[in-house]
């Protein structure tokens, strides 16, 4: 679907499955580096194109993708507002991919940042592990280096595990459900930005196919044992450098 005012989208297909992977580069006039951005569960690369600007405006190219099964990119189930993946790591091999059949190739001698949000922080801490030297400096923004739970996270890991093997892995998690991304302003701790909300609701009611809900029983067992995965995870959280979030509220 043709959206007049953002810029298009290119694609690749992913090793897996054969879908295609939406992404796009925002070219500066004044090149110092280039940068992989890695999105959030749920969010489409469109959303941060303020943020891309402004990356543009001090010298960055960025280079960012929407994950397969949400944005522009190909799903994998028929509804198409499920959240749902196979296999974290599929999401870690379609970033491996765009970073070295596309972002290198462009970047030359320039260096390479890999700067992501949410759950892209899972998805580029796995990507960085495996790449060891390639990027100059990494930034996560509030990374999805574990789940919040409503109750003890073994009794979630049972359930979760207990619905895969009946059958229900393409399900809704307990809780979720297609419209979760329509709940109100004041229900929401995304963002402190009521103008930025008010805007992707906006975008999302134009262009729905960009919608996604909430997640399947499936998303969270991969995003369970991808937590498991993540290396040196405790030493991150207690080391890394914080950034204030109220500088980002406005992408």
């Amino acid at each position: 679907m043709e959206n007049k005012t953002s810029p298009s989208f290119q694609q690749f297909e992913s090793r897996h499955g054969s879908i295609k992977i939406a992404w796009n580069s925002f070219k500066s006039n004044c090149e110092k580096g280039v940068i992989l951005f890695l999105t959030g569960r749920a969010e489409y690369f469109l959303k941060y194109v303020p943020f891309f600007e402004r990356m543009n405006s001090l010298g960055f190219t960025v280079f960012a993708l929407d994950h397969r099964g949400q944005g522009a990119s190909g799903r994998m189930l028929a509804d198409t507002e499920k959240g749902y993946v196979e296999d974290f790591d599929f999401y870690v091999d379609d970033a491996e991919d765009f970073l070295k059949n596309t972002v290198l190739g462009y970047a030359g001698k320039m260096p390479v940042f890999l700067v992501s949000h949410s759950m892209g922080g899972a998805v580029s801490l796995l990507l960085a592990s495996r790449c060891s030297g390639i990027f100059s400096k990494i930034v996560f923004t509030s990374p999805m280096w574990g789940l919040i739970y409503d109750m003890p996270e073994f009794l979630v890991t049972t359930i979760v595990k207990g619905a895969c093997r009946l059958g229900f892995s393409k399900f809704y998690a307990l809780g979720k459900s297609a419209k979760d991304y329509l709940k109100p302003f004041e229900k929401t701790h995304l963002t402190q930005s009521f103008e930025n909300y008010m805007r992707q609701q906006k975008f999302v009611t134009e262009n729905p196919s960009f919608a996604l809900g909430g997640p399947s029983f499936q998303w969270v067992l991969e995003s369970i044992k991808a937590m498991e995965k993540l290396p040196a995870r405790r030493i991150l959280k207690t080391a890394a450098k914080p950034l204030s979030q109220k500088g980002f509220t406005n992408f």
